[in-house]
């Protein structure tokens, strides 16, 4: 892969999201659903990370990767409660690193950072989805151990008023 933005040389860092961090997600969330398709159901905008995240309302918390002083990818997640499990889970809703940040190990010290952060609080697992044909993902999540189940995702979308209160 050609170095075009000189990302070789550069130093990774992985750090907790801040509320400062809320434009920065927001671009690479964009990168994200222009990608894999999903334009039309992102619906986070950088007022909305900040209130809802850290500095904010507390609902996710993150990492953020950084390449000198470029954000290159992230990772955020939600707490919750197994009831088959009957204990604390971490549900990864994002995992992303820029095209050319990638082939560099930052998936992986994302996820073993949202892991190490599940440990701390003593939760059973971290889980996500991955899309069936990501096969180069699949392959990074059972080289680290996940086990990747064959079932499907399905949502039921409730229909919203935007303007009205969450």
């Amino acid at each position: 892969m050609p170095d075009l933005l000189g990302l070789a040389a550069e130093p990774y860092a992985l750090r907790p999201l801040s509320a400062g961090d809320a434009d920065a997600i927001a671009h690479l969330m964009s990168a994200l659903a222009n990608e894999d398709g999903g334009v039309h159901a992102l619906r986070a905008s950088p007022e909305s990370l900040r209130a809802d995240g850290p500095g904010g309302a507390g609902r996710f918390e993150g990492m953020l990767a950084i390449a000198g002083d470029r954000p290159v990818g992230y990772i955020t997640w939600t707490w919750g409660y197994s009831i088959w499990s009957a204990d604390d889970i971490c549900q990864v809703d994002d995992l992303y690193v820029a095209p050319q940040a990638r082939g560099r190990g930052l998936g992986t010290r994302l996820l073993k950072a949202a892991r190490e952060q599940a440990a701390r609080r003593a939760c059973i697992s971290l889980r996500w989805t991955v899309e069936t044909g990501n096969h180069s993902a699949i392959a990074l999540y059972r080289r680290l151990g996940a086990v990747v189940h064959g079932k499907g995702v399905c949502t039921w979308p409730i229909a919203i008023d935007p303007s009205g209160p969450r």
